[in-house]
C-alpha cells in the first residue's frame, strides 16, 4: 500500500509540473509569435515600392538619353519579334520532325525485318519525301542560326548604345 501511495504522489507531482510547464511554454510561444508579428510589421514599413525610373532622362545639356535598355520600347519590341519568329521556326521544326519520323517508319515497314542499319539509311536516302524533308530541315536550321545571329546583333547594338548614352549622361 505504501508503494501505491508513493506512485500516486509521483503521478500528482508530474502532472502538477506539467501544468506549470505548459504555462511557461504558452508564454514563450506567445512572446515568439508577438516578436514575429512585430518584426513583419516593422520590415513592411520600410519596404515601399521603388520609384519607377523615367523612360527618358535628360543630360545637363538637354540631350535625351535612355540609360536603361529595359525602358527602350523599340528594343523590347525587337526582342519580342525575335522571340515570336523563333517560336514559329520551332513549331515548323517540330512538325517536320514528326514527318521525318513517320517517313522513317514507312520506309522501315517496307523493308525486311532483319535489315541492317546501313541498308535502312540507304533506303531512306532513296526516298523522295525523306529528301525533301531533309532539305526543308536544313533551311529551318539556317533560319534558326540567322535568327539567333540577328537577335545577338540587336542586343549587342543596344548594349553599345546604352554605354554611349551612359557616358553622355555622366558628362
Amino acid at each position: 500500500m505504501l508503494e501505491c501511495l508513493d506512485l500516486k504522489k509521483m503521478i500528482n507531482s508530474v502532472s502538477a509540473s506539467r501544468v506549470s510547464l505548459s504555462g511557461t511554454w504558452a508564454r514563450y510561444l506567445f512572446m515568439l509569435c508577438f516578436a514575429l508579428v512585430l518584426s513583419m510589421v516593422l520590415s513592411g514599413c520600410g519596404c515601399g515600392r521603388k520609384k519607377k525610373p523615367t523612360e527618358v532622362e535628360l543630360t545637363q545639356h538637354g540631350i535625351p538619353v535612355a540609360v536603361s535598355r529595359m525602358n527602350d520600347k523599340e528594343y523590347l519590341a525587337a526582342l519580342n519579334q525575335h522571340r515570336e519568329d523563333q517560336k514559329v521556326v520551332a513549331r515548323e521544326r517540330n512538325e517536320l520532325a514528326e514527318k521525318l519520323k513517320a517517313c522513317a517508319e514507312r520506309v522501315k515497314a517496307g523493308l525486311a525485318v532483319d535489315v541492317s542499319e546501313e541498308d535502312f539509311k540507304a533506303a531512306l536516302e532513296k526516298d523522295e519525301e525523306w529528301q525533301s524533308c531533309k532539305e526543308h530541315q536544313d533551311t529551318l536550321d539556317q533560319r534558326v542560326k540567322d535568327e539567333l545571329s540577328d537577335a545577338r546583333d540587336t542586343v549587342r547594338a543596344r548594349l553599345i548604345k546604352e554605354q554611349v548614352d551612359a557616358a553622355a549622361y555622366s558628362r
